[in-house]
């Protein structure tokens, strides 16, 4: 028969361990996806990773943009809030 300490125990660590699990995908989750959607692409397509799509004038240019638009909305909801 198992100790019931021992069972009461484990079971504290097990949800120990998947409060720590949790706490690290809520804080690095978006960058744990991001990955296996860049090696999912890279997989899927052997261009991707390329270094003339790497370089790409337009992805760089895209990239900018987004950043710019970014900063916009975040000053607006600063505005917004305050």
């Amino acid at each position: 028969m198992a100790n019931p300490a021992v069972a009461t125990a484990n079971r504290a660590r097990n949800g120990q361990q998947a409060q720590m699990l949790a706490s690290i995908f809520s804080k690095y989750g978006i960058f744990l996806i991001f990955a296996a959607m860049v090696v999912a692409a890279s997989i899927l397509s052997p261009a991707f990773l390329s270094s003339t799509n790497l370089i790409s004038s337009k992805s760089i240019e895209a990239g900018i943009m987004n950043m710019e638009e970014l900063g916009k909305c975040r000053g607006a909801r600063v505005i917004w809030q305050s």
